[in-house]
């Protein structure tokens, strides 16, 4: 059983009268509903969880009703493929003028179909019914992209393999009961959205019968290389694909020939080559921070109201929350992928510099066990009748040894706890600030914490009040590390800047437009980015927005102590920008164990959305 998991049932075990808890009884169930509330589970999860945990088998006139369900085997229930050639030529049947209404009809299924709540055997027919039209439309919108890839274009051939072999979903009866296959359904509607996406661009931007270049995109790069009209030092140029005015062997041919200039327009994002040709750069992505995907299989799911078996949940567990569990803060940096050195070669050698020393700093700061300062208790212990601490009693402390002194604070506190949180709360609002003072760089989510009027004592504990007492040295702790933190953070500005411009337009000095898949009307279709050389001047009037860190600190569920988790920027990929989440804390009731452990890789997430959406 997975770590997190095994938190949960002792935090289930402990909150319930007996300790035994039982899925029985309703008073049990709703203590398992807040812990997982807590751990951030989503609400729809904790929902279906709970509900198969309970319900098990329905019964109509005390005989069982066997109820259609979703077949889990493995290429039954698939996710969304993640091929890049498959989902930018879907992306590019946009451009073939193919009606965009099969497309929406597919991706309206969750908002127009009503969600079956099975509970009867009556149901089961409207089941059936709700499942072939999901069938029928997922039908017309692939045939609306076979379609597209019917019509003369530069086609990646992998790509139009890949989509032209997607499974169609299907309604099978077994021993009597219907069950439904989701197979590629899926990836056939992330496919209608891409194509949907460059639908809505094309007819909003493109003012010719586009032709494009895609499968190829490197000819057309070299040719770029080979007349010396792109940005030095860089890596390749970011868009995937070029619509034009003319076909891809016209463009490319027209494009070797330097007598023909070259200019771009950055006004409406067109380059025109020569006298009569006129091209767009687009960079194709998923969605607006990769999300909107995940959106529809979420709400096309809970239309026909399937749930998720316990073993899912145990899956999810393991999946989203433990990504990172056994991993210590020395190996978070060396994560970053490859691409930050390779890829990112204009910024190579400052990024390398600032990220090893923010590696210095944590590895100093945050490693397992490091040293608290005697001057840190103090912080905590002010206004009390106690001798100040020092080296000896921190190291004592640490090798989990009880000094007079240690059990003279805990009691001190235990007696008199609204002093000691008087002098934390002040700690607290001192990150806050320092947060704040960050602007754009960084994010602060404070719930504050009010004081006990008893602190809770725990089982095992050599002295009463310990482990809250030693857990909120951990807290003060923390966070005068993070104030350290965010003292420093600053000088990474510069490299933040680099690293943008060279992944939103690497080698091309052309402007460039973002092209994204649309879930649902309510999505962006495109962006407009302009040119690296405006950019770069924006972003040298100090206009970076990419957050660095952000703090999410918010009191326990026993309102003893605080929570304090980070955030810290791991990487900037082609794909977006990444986050590693960390859990700060102790795990003893007897001696400080100041952990610092990333328990997940947060992202991708668009470059511009900010962490208060995140966290």
């Amino acid at each position: 059983m997975i770590k997190n998991l095994n938190e949960i049932l002792k935090e289930w075990a402990y909150r319930v009268d007996d300790g035994q808890p039982n899925p029985k009884k309703s008073a049990h169930l709703y203590h398992l509903s807040e812990i997982l509330i807590e751990n951030k589970w989503p609400f729809e999860v904790i929902e279906e969880l709970l509900n198969n945990i309970k319900n098990g088998v329905l019964t109509e006139k005390n005989k069982p009703i066997v109820l259609p369900k979703v077949v889990l085997s493995e290429g039954k229930r698939e996710e969304a493929a993640d091929n890049t050639d498959m989902m930018e030529t879907a992306a590019l049947v946009g451009t073939t003028g193919v009606s965009q209404q099969p497309f929406i009809d597919l991706l309206s299924v969750p908002k127009v179909f009503k969600v079956i709540k099975i509970t009867k055997k009556d149901d089961i027919e409207d089941f059936k019914k709700q499942c072939n039209e999901i069938i029928k439309l997922c039908d017309t919108a692939k045939k609306e992209l076979l379609k597209g890839l019917g019509k003369s274009g530069d086609w990646n051939s992998n790509g139009v393999s890949l989509i032209k072999g997607t499974v169609l979903p299907e309604l099978q009866i077994e021993n009597g009961v219907p069950v439904f296959y989701e197979n590629e359904l899926q990836t056939i509607a992330m496919c209608s959205g891409l194509a949907w996406g460059m639908l809505e661009f094309v007819a909003a931007k493109v003012s010719f019968t586009p032709n494009f270049i895609h499968n190829k995109i490197t000819d057309f790069y070299k040719a770029e290389v080979n007349r010396g009209i792109t940005r030095k030092g860089s890596k390749t140029a970011t868009p995937d694909a070029i619509i034009s005015n003319v076909n891809a062997s016209s463009l490319l041919k027209a494009l070797k020939d330097d007598t023909n200039e070259l200019v771009g327009n950055e006004s409406d994002g067109t380059v025109k080559l020569g006298k009569n040709i006129i091209y767009i750069q687009t960079s194709l992505k998923k969605g607006v921070g990769s999300s909107q995907m995940g959106k529809f299989g979420k709400l096309i799911r809970g239309t026909y109201n399937l749930g998720m078996t316990n073993t899912e949940a145990s899956t999810f567990l393991q999946e989203e929350r433990n990504e990172l569990e056994n991993i210590i803060y020395e190996g978070l940096w060396d994560k970053v992928k490859d691409g930050i050195s390779s890829v990112f070669k204009k910024a190579k050698s400052l990024v390398n510099k600032g990220l090893s020393t923010l590696k210095g700093f944590f590895s100093k700061s945050f490693k397992d066990g490091a040293k608290i300062k005697p001057k840190t208790i103090n912080k905590l212990i002010k206004g009390y009748t106690i001798k100040e601490w020092t080296d000896q009693d921190v190291d004592l402390l640490m090798e989990g040894k009880m000094t007079d002194n240690t059990k003279a604070t805990i009691k001190a506190i235990y007696d008199n706890p609204s002093k000691a949180y008087s002098n934390l709360s002040k700690e607290v609002g001192i990150v806050e600030n320092k947060i704040k003072g960050l602007g754009d760089l960084g994010y602060g989510k404070v719930d504050k914490l009010s004081a006990p009027k008893k602190i809770p004592t725990t089982s095992g504990e050599k002295v009463p009040g310990a482990s809250v007492v030693l857990t909120l040295i951990s807290n003060i702790a923390t966070l005068e590390t993070i104030n350290d933190l965010a003292s420093k953070s600053g000088q990474l500005k510069t490299i933040i800047a680099n690293l943008v411009t060279e992944m939103l337009f690497g080698a091309t000095n052309q402007p460039l437009f973002k092209v994204y898949g649309k879930m649902s009307s309510s999505d962006k279709a495109y962006s407009y980015l302009g040119t690296a050389k405006t950019t770069e001047k924006k972003l040298d009037s100090n206009d970076v927005n990419i957050e660095l860190m952000g703090t999410d600190i918010h009191p326990h569920s026993k309102g003893a102590y605080y929570v304090i988790t980070c955030y810290l920027l791991q990487e900037i990929a082609d794909a977006g920008k990444f986050y590693v989440k960390i859990r700060t804390g102790t795990n003893s009731s007897s001696r400080i164990t100041f952990v610092f452990e990333g328990k997940s890789v947060l992202g991708p997430f668009d470059i511009n959305k900010k962490l208060k959406e995140i966290i």
